[in-house]
């Protein structure tokens, strides 16, 4: 049988053997995979081997790694014990790993986000380090530097940048992001909204955003607003040019 298909499902037996609770099941992977007799009876003794379990010990523990080293601020805004429970369960919930660092720690905020919590601050957390991840990983939609945009008019048509985020916090974001960092506890979610707006050409990548900005860079992501309006007021107008200069907004 070709080597490629041995191969194949050698990587899958790892894949499996790697995920918390041995899921997909192994065996079905070896039965269903196109090999001669002696291969799938090799294939059924090597997961006893102890270079095999130790191959799989290791590809868990890069899965962890990259997932740990890409997110500090996620993962300490989540807190040692529900680390300890929410990291398995992303690896059990998508056992095919990918050998990219942003892309494993995107599917991961992915998940993390898609579920109720109760923890102070994780949903603005987590959207600040995806944003964040994203922002410093891409310049193919808008170079860097600030020429050759075109001049912002009424008509033209505009689209958020990929990676730009406008995120809420209920708290000062420079104060909960710097406890995190230096292991302290955020200060307590209050009732006034923070926004920020992360942006490919803002210094350090982020600053404070105005309620007008926020409102029309959600229109603008949601398709409810296509094209620099004429009309707009003056508050409106400014909240525009704002996120174009941010490259926030870019042309369509």
């Amino acid at each position: 049988m070709a080597l490629q298909h041995w191969q194949s499902t050698l990587a899958d037996l790892v894949i499996a053997h790697a995920a918390p609770a041995g899921f997909p099941p192994p065996m079905p992977i070896v039965r269903a995979a196109p090999l001669t007799g002696s291969e799938r009876r090799w294939l059924d003794r090597v997961a006893a081997e102890p270079g095999f379990q130790i191959t799989c010990a290791v590809q868990h523990w890069w899965r962890e790694f990259r997932i740990r080293s890409t997110l500090p601020l996620t993962l300490a805004a989540l807190g040692s014990e529900r680390c300890a429970q929410i990291v398995p369960a992303y690896l059990r919930a998508s056992p095919a790993p990918s050998t990219f660092f942003l892309r494993e720690a995107l599917r991961f905020l992915d998940f993390l986000l898609a579920r109720e919590s109760d923890v102070p601050h994780l949903a603005s957390v987590a959207r600040f380090e995806r944003a964040l991840l994203l922002l410093t990983q891409t310049t193919a939609f808008e170079p860097p530097g600030t020429g050759g945009r075109r001049p912002l008019e009424p008509g033209l048509a505009i689209q958020t940048h990929p990676a730009a985020d406008v995120v809420a916090f209920s708290a000062p974001p420079e104060q909960v992001i710097a406890a995190l960092l230096n292991g302290a506890t955020p200060p307590a979610p209050g009732a006034t909204e923070h926004l920020l707006l992360l942006a490919p050409r803002l210094p350090n990548l982020a600053r404070r955003a105005t309620v007008h900005e926020a409102v029309l860079f959600a229109a603008v992501r949601a398709g409810l607003v296509r094209r620099v309006r004429a009309t707009w007021d003056a508050e409106a107008a400014d909240a525009c040019a704002q996120l174009w200069e941010a490259g926030a907004l870019a042309p369509a």
